[in-house]
């Protein structure tokens, strides 16, 4: 136990013979008191209520991100349904997984599946996801107009409707 803490804290805590009164020294120098767990846990549940994954373009990132702050939630004694935890991880999603956050959100048993269950559902649709919103498609009508100046007939004219052009952004 006395091997896990950093070097500089170490000789601090060398002076405890039995694993209960390091453990317990441990608790009382890094845990804090009672206003200092009151506050991290106000802080904890602003963190989370505010939370958006915007800021992270990869699902990945975003689903590291609401995990962590839900493990520390819970180590501090905060309990959340799993509804919510995964309805959150949900409205976190940027825009373009608009319609595959619709389609989860009204599945009948989002209570009961996991965090984790539900990330590795998205992830398989994350590369039709990322390749729909790096292409935008447009259709567009084209006339082709072909003169001839040593001819007295009428202009021809073709046109070819619905030529569909993709652009990437």
């Amino acid at each position: 136990l006395l091997m896990a803490l950093p070097d500089k804290h170490q000789l601090k805590f060398n002076i405890y013979k039995d694993a209960k009164s390091l453990m317990e020294a441990i608790e009382k120098r890094f845990g804090g008191n009672k206003k200092t767990k009151k506050v991290q846990k106000t802080l904890l549940k602003q963190k989370y209520e505010n939370f958006s994954g915007s800021s992270s373009k990869i699902l990945d990132q975003i689903h590291d991100r609401i995990q962590k702050i839900i493990s520390q939630l819970k180590i501090i004694g905060e309990s959340l349904s799993q509804e919510d935890i995964n309805l959150k991880f949900l409205r976190s999603l940027p825009s373009k997984w608009r319609t595959h956050t619709l389609i989860w959100r009204n599945k009948a048993d989002l209570e009961n599946q996991s965090l984790d269950d539900l990330f590795n559902d998205l992830k398989i649709y994350e590369a039709e996801v990322k390749s729909t919103s790096s292409t935008s498609h447009t259709t567009q009508n084209i006339a082709f107009i072909s003169t001839n100046n040593n001819d007295s007939t009428i202009e021809s004219v073709s046109v070819v409707s619905s030529v569909s052009a993709a652009s990437t952004k």
